[in-house]
């Protein structure tokens, strides 16, 4: 299948969504299902990794495509790390801080899987450092 979804880890605070060129919007809005099927049987916060390392040549209309899932935004979804950014998808991304700030904040990039991992576990210490000095 070119786009994936599947946990990362046994706890099930991971989501791993793989892309391999060539994708469509089909392929990604049945993805989008499953994300949404995973993460609302999720008991906890929700990290996901979007890795577009294999599948960075994105069909047309990312825009409009892109907002759609922007706005499905559920409550226990936490950081998003997203590996295989090319000079467009940063580009796109520039654009949805903009328009999107709050949901946008959460977002980082990686080079790869392990580094994605590294930043969502350094993520997790530091809110976890916030919440024990609140």
């Amino acid at each position: 299948m070119p786009v994936t979804v599947e946990w990362l880890n046994e706890e099930k605070n991971i989501l791993h969504h793989h892309f391999e060129t060539p994708w469509g919007w089909d392929n990604f809005y049945e993805s989008a299902e499953r994300h949404l099927q995973l993460i609302q049987e999720a008991p906890d916060v929700v990290d996901l990794v979007l890795d577009f390392s294999k599948g960075s040549v994105m069909p047309s209309g990312a825009i409009t495509h892109f907002r759609w899932a922007l706005r499905q935004h559920t409550p226990n979804r936490g950081l998003v790390v997203i590996i295989g950014v090319t000079p467009f998808m940063a580009a796109l991304g520039d654009v949805f801080r903009k328009l999107y700030p709050n949901i946008a904040d959460d977002a980082r990039i990686a080079d790869d899987l392990l580094e994605a991992l590294a930043i969502i576990n350094d993520h997790r210490r530091t809110q976890t450092a916030v919440e024990a000095a609140s």
